[in-house]
């Protein structure tokens, strides 16, 4: 999904002293709240002394600059060593910058020793956006395209029209496994449960007490970490709890990597988040663990996509060992994919045909998804042929192709003392989930700072 109607926009982060005097001037002194008043201070004139012929690209900059201290929250990011970090879904991320508001953060945080003089000179300094680049478009710059997946017979009809139509895709090798036939234990008729809040943790406690009591290992997945630990300190598992790890993006990587490696011992009971379900091995070397019947996985929420719910079934039975997989869903959240009658709905459906009802509703759901995609994809490739265009000018030397470009991408905000910002608060519970994400797609501001986010 981040790859199809995803973009990529690379900058350049400018580092200098006169750059490094500036900041300082415009963060300790609040009281310039203009273009105007910066260029009366004396760093300015040594800075565009210094920067001369780029003086109108960095003018803008400091627009962007005193409009991110004008609105500067101290609230959206995390510190961790010794760098500026955000949350990224279910990841901590170390690589992405939030224009001036990073910069900012820098400051605030070094005001409070929590961020080291070295960490502050090294990671401020002025940005310079050098384009966007549309994903979906990068395919098309290739002669050929091939690619290996575990996933391709479940990809939706939109996705494989578009591998089939947009980038000629026409030849699909389907390869058995080496080890044979899987040796997984899954019904979808008896082994996908719906249960009601009150019963929730103790239908998934018991779950566990039934794996770990058979010398066997369980993985529980999570759709996020706050629902993991919420599990994790409830009364239901508190008996337990010293002997359950926890494999969450949060968690270093080295100990992260120990508990992999452990999680494939009898008894062992692992707690992870749905971005693990996907492409980590746990491999069982326990023989005693694969005769009493191998690793168990639990899924503890419905998947948007039935690739990522084949991903995480995955995590168990691998290279033909045997294994379990199960689901045990909280009913309310179905809500996002039966629609606002789920209460009158799921009473109809419980029993052999509900996973069958469920998938058929959850594809439906994901095909129009596919179809609002296909708007921000129109609205990125200009941007993406415009940025490629600039790449050819900068490799040639034409600057004047290159300032134009520059100017363009670099418009500072209009700041006006007293500005408001708009917040734009949508219901993304429930049923209406998939709204937001159709928002997401199809949004479109020019020369504006616009985030959307799920709360």
């Amino acid at each position: 999904e981040k790859f199809y109607g995803g973009t990529y926009s690379p900058s350049v982060d400018i580092k200098d002293s006169t750059i490094k005097t500036l900041l300082d001037i415009i963060w300790h002194n609040k009281t310039i709240r203009n273009l105007n008043a910066v260029k009366n201070t004396p760093a300015y004139k040594a800075f565009a002394n210094r920067f001369s012929n780029w003086i109108f690209l960095f003018d803008e900059a400091i627009k962007d600059m005193l409009t991110a201290l004008e609105s500067f929250q101290s609230s959206t990011y995390i510190v961790q060593n010794d760098r500026i970090v955000y949350v990224d879904g279910e990841s901590i991320v170390d690589n992405v910058v939030h224009g001036y508001s990073t910069i900012w953060a820098y400051y605030h945080e070094h005001e409070k020793d929590n961020i080291s003089k070295v960490s502050l000179e090294t990671n401020v300094g002025i940005i310079v956006n050098c384009g966007t680049f549309s994903y979906a478009e990068m395919p098309h710059e290739f002669a050929y395209i091939t690619g290996v997946t575990g996933t391709l017979k479940t990809l939706a009809t939109s996705e494989q029209n578009i591998l089939r139509k947009v980038y000629n895709v026409q030849k699909k090798t389907f390869i058995p496994s080496v080890f044979g036939s899987s040796n997984r234990m899954f019904n979808s008729s008896t082994d996908v449960l719906v249960v009601k809040e009150s019963e929730y943790y103790m239908s998934l406690r018991g779950d566990i007490d039934v794996v770990c009591h058979a010398g066997r290992a369980i993985l529980v997945f999570f759709e996020s970490d706050e629902k993991l630990m919420n599990f994790y300190n409830s009364s239901e598992l508190s008996s337990i709890k010293n002997d359950v790890q926890i494999i969450t993006e949060k968690v270093a990587a080295k100990d992260r990597e120990l508990c992999i490696k452990r999680a494939a011992l009898e008894g062992r009971t692992t707690l992870l988040t749905r971005t693990f379900g996907r492409g980590t091995d746990f491999i069982c070397r326990n023989q005693q663990l694969l005769a009493n019947g191998g690793i168990h996985v639990l899924q503890t929420f419905f998947s948007e996509e039935l690739s990522e719910e084949c991903q995480i079934m995955g995590r168990g039975a691998r290279q033909g060992d045997r294994g379990s997989y199960r689901m045990i869903l909280l009913d309310k959240e179905l809500e996002w994919v039966l629609g606002s009658t789920w209460e009158e709905d799921l009473p109809n459906i419980i029993g052999s045909n509900l996973y069958k009802k469920l998938n058929k509703a959850r594809n439906d759901l994901y095909e129009s998804r596919c179809g609002a995609k296909e708007l921000s994809i129109d609205q990125c490739r200009q941007e993406h042929e415009a940025s490629k265009r600039f790449m050819s000018s900068l490799t040639s030397g034409n600057i004047e192709t290159v300032k134009t470009f520059l100017k363009n991408q670099n418009q500072g905000a209009s700041f006006v003392s007293g500005s408001s910002r708009t917040v734009l608060l949508m219901d993304a519970t429930g049923s209406m989930s998939s709204l937001l994400s159709a928002a997401k797609e199809t949004r479109f501001i020019s020369n504006a700072d616009c985030h959307i986010s799920k709360l």
